[in-house]
């Protein structure tokens, strides 16, 4: 659909839109984040995108006039996914794909003004696909300044019972490693994931579930992160240790654990997930 026209319509009907919290593809994973200055968010992948209340504009820096607001058409290029952004998202479907607009919105912030919305249907570049595309989500301030997310690796496994193991490493503990620290091999990976798993196993799980994690996998990744002013996406590299957790003989459910080169592992927690940095604050 062109944008424009999708602009149009909501100019007539949507711009006066008061915001009323999170709408996510993905609400139980996004309800279960335990910090609450998060205003929005979607999930792609093994990638999660929140938006913090942090990050809206003071009362100094708002746009409180429609009249004053970016045009449609800049708030669709700003919003847009930028090259690295483009192949995380590829990436995460093991496939090119695409993105178009397919709403644009000027949302009510009160005290923050009228922010862009602007949402973003994901789909294959060749080929068809099935059931409700994925979107990709951007705010664009009043002055054509985009409001980054923050981004955290994700995966989680879903017991049975209802209850929900997380594992969490975020953007920012990817791209700051500590100093003098020696690049891991493997074999060293391998064992801190282990660690990992029994220290959560231990405290986390104790008296409360009976399951067994059993190794499946490793794999070497280059995570996409940022795009450098020469037009160069930066990657960074991650090991991957999937693990299957065993309920009992006849159920098995996978499960990351993410492992930077210099040896910190993702978080583990039971039926909530901190979005936090734990090397940056």
């Amino acid at each position: 659909m062109n944008f424009r026209v999708v602009a149009n319509l909501l100019s007539a009907f949507l711009v006066c839109l008061n915001f009323v919290g999170i709408q996510s593809n993905e609400p139980d994973v996004l309800d279960d984040v335990s910090d609450r200055d998060v205003f929005d968010g979607f999930v792609i992948g093994n990638v999660a995108y929140l938006f913090r209340d942090s990050e809206l504009p003071g009362s100094d820096n708002a746009v409180f006039s429609l009249a004053k607001l970016i045009g449609v058409d800049r708030a669709a290029i700003h919003g847009a996914p930028d090259q690295s952004e483009q192949e995380l998202i590829n990436q995460s479907h093991d496939w090119e794909m695409q993105t178009s607009v397919s709403q644009l919105a000027a949302i009510n912030f009160g005290g923050s003004g009228f922010i862009w919305k602007v949402e973003h249907e994901i789909s294959p570049v060749r080929g068809g696909s099935t059931g409700l595309p994925p979107t990709f989500l951007a705010y664009v301030k009043g002055d054509g300044s985009v409001i980054k997310a923050d981004r955290f690796l994700l995966s989680c496994a879903n017991l049975h019972h209802g209850s929900r193991i997380y594992s969490i490493l975020s953007f920012e503990d990817l791209t700051h490693k500590s100093r003098d620290t020696p690049l891991l091999d493997g074999e060293n990976v391998l064992e801190l994931a282990r660690a990992a798993v029994n220290s959560f196993c231990t405290e986390a799980l104790k008296d409360k579930l009976a399951v067994q994690f059993r190794f499946h996998d490793q794999t070497l990744l280059q995570i996409p992160v940022r795009v450098r002013n020469t037009g160069e996406i930066v990657s960074y590299d991650i090991w991957r240790v999937q693990f299957t957790i065993s309920e009992d003989t006849t159920r098995s459910t996978p499960i990351a654990l993410w492992v930077t080169k210099d040896g910190l592992v993702s978080n583990l927690s039971l039926d909530s997930w901190d979005a936090t940095n734990r090397r940056v604050n």
